[in-house]
């Protein structure tokens, strides 16, 4: 699999705009931020990013389907990224939800992973219909969860299998 190499906005948009299979973010940049993932995203390979607050995934509007046929990893820490104007403190976690963000449907090939400590592989405060990871939902980092959700999302995310606390 070929891999595309990334370090700022323009270049990530570029790469997903072409149908990149495969993603890696160096430095501090979102792997795929909300503003790009206006419309469904299909067919993307694994996505890793290594920056402190370098999200993988966040979402926070509608977004009726997230396909990543990889892997989904985070390697960073939490960072000072720029949100809507202003430095704020953002953890790389690999998949989030923002209150108000919403998947249809999510389903990773393989794993989703983190290696920052603090750091969850998941962090889900808004709504999420249905999600299949193929392999572990992990969280390396110390003291790190694996999944912070909101209690509603129990049930939809009974079925995945997890590694850590």
């Amino acid at each position: 699999m070929e891999w595309t190499r990334v370090t700022n906005a323009k270049e990530l948009a570029e790469a997903l705009e072409s149908g990149t299979l495969a993603i890696e973010v160096l430095g501090s940049l979102r792997g795929m931020p909300t503003v790009t993932l206006r419309r469904e995203v299909r067919n993307l390979g694994t996505t890793t990013t290594h920056g402190d607050g370098s999200v993988g995934v966040q979402v926070s509007r509608e977004l009726p389907c997230l396909t990543i046929r990889g892997d989904l990893r985070t390697e960073g820490g939490t960072g000072e990224s720029l949100v809507k104007g202003v430095l704020l403190p953002l953890a790389a976690i690999a998949l989030g939800i923002k209150p108000g963000g919403r998947i249809g449907t999510a389903s990773v090939g393989g794993d989703v992973r983190t290696g920052g400590a603090g750091v969850p592989a998941m962090e889900l405060e808004g709504s999420l219909d249905d999600i299949s990871v193929g392999g572990k939902v992990s969280a390396a980092g110390a003291q790190s969860d694996v999944v912070r959700g909101v209690p509603e999302l129990a049930a939809v995310l009974a079925g995945l299998t997890r590694e850590g606390r």
